[in-house]
């Protein structure tokens, strides 16, 4: 009986043991546990707020929200958040603490935003807060932001498409003016005359094809006689050089008596003027030999 008594005791010390070490394991990743410091932000609107909502500084957990309390300031509704931050931690007294959520499907938490005062704020202090935006208001923006920064460039592609419709349509009209000028120049009569060059094209191509064969014969035989005369020229090299010597000679000969030969011809045709001269004067001489008086009469 002691022992099953015992038992009891050791299982149900365990249970709690083990209860116990889960209760703060929960309250260590919460971060409800440690020494902490209390802090106030005031909101006009607390959307997507509750306890137990994450602070965040820089985007770095530092807290949790304990509670949110409506007052009234001035006659007007605001609500009081009362957040613990983790002891020691500085935070500036400049700084914001903005509603946010880090994603669209994400949970709302508090980023507070630190400041570039040297001061820093005790422990109770109240964090500025700043209100978080409407998600119509911040569509609105984005929105806003790219017609400002979309209706420009839409302006300039629309210019752009009007300028190049303009061109094509020119394009169109040359290209159409083009091709009625071919269609004017392609017609049946053309088209004629147009084989008729074609035929006399292949038939000139075969004349010259044909004057091709010839001039390869000419050249065929011109060769051979430039041969042939080499020939000749070779086995009568000794005539020739005689040839040449005797027509020097020759030439050397005639060159002496050319001057003699010469005047002889000009006597001659100063004999041969005066003598067509006298018969033109006096024909009577062909037939009598002597001249007559320019009175006389037969």
């Amino acid at each position: 009986m002691r022992d099953e008594r015992r038992n009891y005791v050791v299982v149900g010390g365990f249970v709690l043991l083990a209860l116990a070490g889960l209760l703060a394991w929960v309250l260590l990743i919460s971060g409800r546990t440690g020494a902490v410091d209390a802090y106030t932000i005031s909101y006009e609107n607390v959307m997507g707020l509750k306890s137990g909502t994450e602070i965040l500084f820089e985007g770095y957990p530092v807290g949790l929200i304990q509670g949110i309390h409506p007052v009234l300031d001035d006659g007007r509704q605001r609500f009081r958040v009362d957040v613990s931050v983790q002891r020691g931690w500085r935070i500036p007294e400049d700084s914001l603490a903005r509603i946010t959520a880090p994603g669209l499907l994400s949970a709302f938490a508090i980023d507070i935003r630190g400041g570039a005062s040297q001061r820093m704020l005790s422990p109770g202090d109240a964090i500025a807060g700043e209100e978080a935006s409407n998600v119509l208001d911040v569509v609105a923006g984005v929105n806003s932001v790219l017609v400002e920064r979309i209706e420009p460039w839409l302006d300039e592609m629309s210019a752009g498409t009007l300028a190049i419709s303009s061109n094509l349509e020119d394009f169109t009209k040359d290209l159409r003016g083009t091709m009625s000028r071919i269609d004017g120049l392609v017609n049946d009569d053309n088209i004629g005359r147009i084989e008729g060059i074609l035929e006399n094209l292949d038939g000139a191509s075969g004349d010259i094809s044909s004057i091709a064969g010839d001039l390869d014969d000419t050249l065929v035989i011109v060769e051979k006689l430039l041969t042939d005369l080499d020939v000749i020229v070779e086995l009568n090299r000794d005539d020739l050089t005689q040839t040449v010597a005797d027509a020097r000679i020759t030439l050397e000969t005639i060159s002496r008596y050319v001057e003699s030969v010469a005047f002889n011809l000009d006597t001659t045709m100063r004999n041969m003027s005066e003598f067509s001269r006298e018969i033109r004067e006096n024909p009577a001489l062909i037939l009598r030999g002597t001249a007559t008086d320019a009175g006389a009469v037969e």
